[in-house]
């Protein structure tokens, strides 16, 4: 089984003994209430990352997991996360067990790019190797939509202003990689958001620059953001860390990512949206534009949700939470230069709502 595309069959090995380890331990501990174990993420789609530490290969990832149970409810997650603890001793790195799912819930799952990449890069570590594939619905096999893009664009876009943060000394890194693998996972997503809003992304990273490369072509306006070296760049961070091109991580170069996010941003907004009053050429335009974003989740139906999320953060509104961040985010990135004092506190303000609704 192949892991990591650019490591060793040696580690190949040792990685997945731990993985068996780790599903014995999930079968052992929940019992017949477990139907599957399944491995998603970098390594799922068998495109992990590896970095070189004293002469040994280490994995670089997180490891992601998807439980699926008979009775979500009975499901003793404190249990689990002492799991996760052992297991991220052995490897090294973070072990994060998703909400337990019934089978039912995979039978419904939005066509939301966090399912669409589960679908279609996966290891059953435990239970039927088809689960997935058998189970989720027909609509995940279309293409994605393009809010898609838009919502990569605002996680990506909010954990590269959370480096931000870190950089200007007024948050503590999470980890000492913290800054720069957000800022490499913000270039990343510029060209993975393209790919979608034209229609062309694929779940597997190899091969992905070569189709952004051809969308460049058909689109010239895209080719004017010049992202395509950046790109290929973050690639190399993704599956090799330690052989990545230098990247400038001051806060100097950290604007640079930031405007290259506002001009994708705007570019596809433009193409996404349809209105006939405004252009959305500047960033001024956009952040006044009055519109929805997300209209599925702003619709009569959903005004009772939005009022009750809406009260509990301190407003009022109709609509959807996430309304507030595509418009705060780009104002935050734009306005850092200006009143560092005053945007460190309305940043932190922002990535409290953003951990909950992202």
């Amino acid at each position: 089984m192949i892991y990591a595309p650019y490591a060793s069959s040696s580690f190949q090995k040792w990685f997945g003994e731990r993985l068996n380890t780790l599903s014995s331990d999930v079968s052992h501990f929940m019992g017949d209430n477990l139907v599957a174990l399944i491995l998603g993420g970098g390594y799922g789609r068998g495109e992990g990352g590896v970095v070189q530490e004293d002469g040994q290969e280490k994995p670089y990832n997180d490891i992601d997991l998807t439980i699926i149970v008979n009775e979500p409810g009975s499901v003793d997650r404190h249990g689990l996360e002492e799991i996760a603890k052992n297991t991220a001793k052995s490897l090294g790195i973070e072990v994060d067990f998703s909400r337990p799912l019934a089978p039912s819930d995979v039978e419904n799952w939005p066509n939301s790019l966090m399912w669409h990449d589960l679908l279609n890069g996966h290891i059953v570590l435990f239970g039927d190797a088809d689960i997935l594939t058998r189970l989720a619905p027909p609509e995940l096999a279309r293409p994605l939509d393009s809010v898609e893009a838009l919502r990569l664009l605002l996680n990506r876009g909010s954990g590269l202003l959370w480096a931000m943060l870190v950089e200007r000394d007024y948050a503590k890194a999470p980890d000492p990689d913290f800054i720069r693998r957000n800022a490499y996972k913000c270039i990343l997503a510029l060209g993975d958001s393209i790919l979608i809003a034209s229609g062309r992304y694929s779940t597997q990273y190899l091969g992905r620059a070569e189709t952004l490369a051809e969308v460049c072509v058909l689109k010239p306006e895209a080719c004017c953001l010049d992202i395509e070296d950046r790109y290929r760049a973050a690639l190399t961070f993704k599956f090799t860390p330690d052989t990545a091109p230098d990247l400038d991580t001051s806060i100097s170069g950290l604007r640079q990512i930031s405007d290259a996010w506002i001009s994708v941003f705007l570019y596809l907004e433009r193409s996404r949206l349809t209105t006939s009053t405004i252009e959305l050429k500047k960033i001024e335009e956009y952040l006044t534009w009055k519109g929805v974003r997300e209209p599925a989740q702003n619709g009569a139906a959903c005004w009772p949700r939005n009022v009750v999320q809406n009260v509990m953060l301190g407003r009022l509104s109709l609509r959807y939470p996430r309304e507030y961040l595509y418009r705060r985010l780009p104002a935050l990135l734009s306005a850092e230069k200006t009143n560092p004092g005053g945007w460190s506190r309305d940043v932190q303000s922002y990535l409290r709502i953003w951990r909950r609704f992202n």
